[in-house]
């Protein structure tokens, strides 16, 4: 029988907050790869575990690199030599004779491993491997961090501005929050959205942000005393674009009266793929995978 591997991915919706050129966000991704390599310093994710970002491939193929950026994540443990060190054999922290023999070379990193991603310029949204082959893994909120940190960078903020990113909720994430038996409160952060695809919805949203020079709205609903929310598909419909572009927020009570707290932070959408290693590659795997991700949220 043959051996089957799994691999799993979330997705990042990355929004320019004045800006939405596709090309735009193609070169923000070759400059911040630009940047990172002139620099060499790996971004912090977690603990002792660095990142970089890797290459970055625009597809020149059939419809163009509007439609699809490829690249990977480096990741690695950034050692500390200043830090303490143990010693197996006396079991107790190693002198100062012990470690001063130790050298590693400064452009070596241990325990590397690499993840794909496939970016979507058209929709500004990202496909990111957060697990695969051996054992290896990264969490979705490390993955926000690292690009996030990566978009950063002043150089980055000087030519594109301030870049956004939310990860995508699970498609039944509002549903959770909408079927509280006792909703009691319910909270709203809404991003500036990017002007593409838009129903009537979104489209007044981002002009009342723009008319008002407004970056963010928040949105709060506290229920009567001894009440329950019933929201209304209005209501509903913000919270949908709110999922999306910032977080859903909510309390309430399940009907033995314990209390409920939930948010779309809490349910990234995080869909796998199987594969046979013998017969398909990893990233061709991925990639299947990426446009199987990119056809549930757009």
């Amino acid at each position: 029988m043959p051996i089957q591997s799994r691999i799993e991915a979330i997705a990042l919706n990355i929004r320019m907050r004045n800006k939405h050129d596709p090309m735009l966000y193609v070169k923000l991704l070759e400059d911040t790869n630009k940047i990172q390599r002139e620099n060499q310093r790996p971004i912090n994710i977690r603990g002792d575990q660095h990142a970089v970002l890797g290459r970055v491939r625009v597809n020149h193929r059939e419809k163009g690199p509007i439609y699809g950026v490829h690249g990977d994540i480096h990741r690695f443990t950034q050692i500390d030599k200043d830090g303490h060190w143990y010693n197996f054999v006396t079991s107790k922290e190693a002198e100062e004779s012990d470690t001063e023999s130790i050298s590693v070379p400064e452009h070596l990193k241990p325990n590397y491993k690499s993840f794909y991603f496939e970016f979507f310029p058209k929709y500004h949204r990202m496909v990111v491997q957060v697990k695969g082959p051996n054992g290896k893994s990264m969490g979705p909120t490390s993955v926000k961090k690292f690009f996030e940190s990566a978009f950063n960078d002043e150089k980055i903020k000087e030519k594109y501005g301030e870049i956004d990113i939310t990860i995508e909720p699970t498609t039944d994430a509002l549903e959770k929050i909408f079927s509280i038996p006792q909703l009691r409160k319910v909270t709203m952060e809404i991003m500036r959205p990017n002007p593409d695809e838009f129903g009537d919805l979104e489209e007044d949203l981002l002009k009342e942000l723009k008319d008002q020079d407004a970056e963010q709205v928040t949105y709060i609903y506290d229920s009567e005393k001894g009440k329950s929310l019933k929201l209304s598909e209005k209501t509903k419909a913000i919270a949908k674009v709110a999922s999306q572009n910032g977080v859903v927020e909510a309390f309430g009570k399940d009907v033995t009266q314990h209390p409920i707290n939930e948010s779309t932070k809490a349910h990234p959408l995080q869909e796998f793929e199987y594969y046979e290693k013998d017969k398909e590659l990893e990233s061709s795997a991925f990639s299947r995978l990426a446009n199987k991700v990119l056809n549930l949220i757009v």
